[in-house]
């Protein structure tokens, strides 16, 4: 038996709340599959189809790779779209890692896991998250009203990383739901 799974630091309370009141609105479109507030989340590695009976052993490996990491911060940097903001696929924010904190575990997790036969990742890490994906047959729209309304309400504050994650994601004709496994704390 699987479960689809992925690492991942888990967005606190105050930045949701940020989220819920002035980003989420402003997404909540036709043309877009936003992301729920609860599943806001800056992916460190995705497994995918997972033996679960490899689970524990995993959780163990990460959680001593990353034994000695100390907390830290990230902040808010920009609102962004992939491929470009006139031919958006899908909506991100990103974070500035000033520690390369969150780069430094993505890159202990992708070697711990090795040992487990997934993949280390090649193209570099960014931390960002994803807010929206946008639907086919959306046609091309240009989110720079979008951005715009991000950059008048960007939240300031700093975003403490202090815990890692092991998720399942459940998907469902709703979306995502994503259960918890294990969580890693740092410090």
């Amino acid at each position: 038996m699987t479960k689809r799974t992925f690492f991942a630091f888990h967005m606190p309370d105050n930045f949701l709340d940020y989220y819920s009141r002035f980003v989420y609105p402003n997404i909540c479109l036709k043309e877009l599959k936003p992301v729920k507030p609860e599943n806001c989340h800056i992916t460190l590695k995705f497994l995918g189809e997972t033996q679960t009976e490899t689970v524990p052993e995993i959780c163990r490996a990460v959680e001593n790779t990353l034994k000695g990491e100390r907390i830290f911060s990230i902040k808010l940097s920009e609102f962004g779209c992939f491929p470009c903001i006139k031919k958006a696929q899908v909506l991100w924010l990103s974070f500035t890692d000033t520690d390369n904190g969150l780069k430094r575990i993505a890159e202990k997790i992708n070697c711990s896991l090795e040992n487990f036969g997934y993949k280390k990742e090649k193209r570099p890490f960014r931390p960002h998250m994803t807010i929206a994906r946008v639907r086919r047959n959306a046609g091309s729209r240009n989110f720079e009203s979008i951005k715009n309304e991000f950059l008048k309400k960007m939240y300031n504050d700093y975003i403490k990383i202090d815990i890692i994650t092991f998720f399942e994601s459940i998907l469902t004709p709703d979306g995502p739901v994503y259960k918890v496994l294990y969580k890693i704390p740092l410090g």
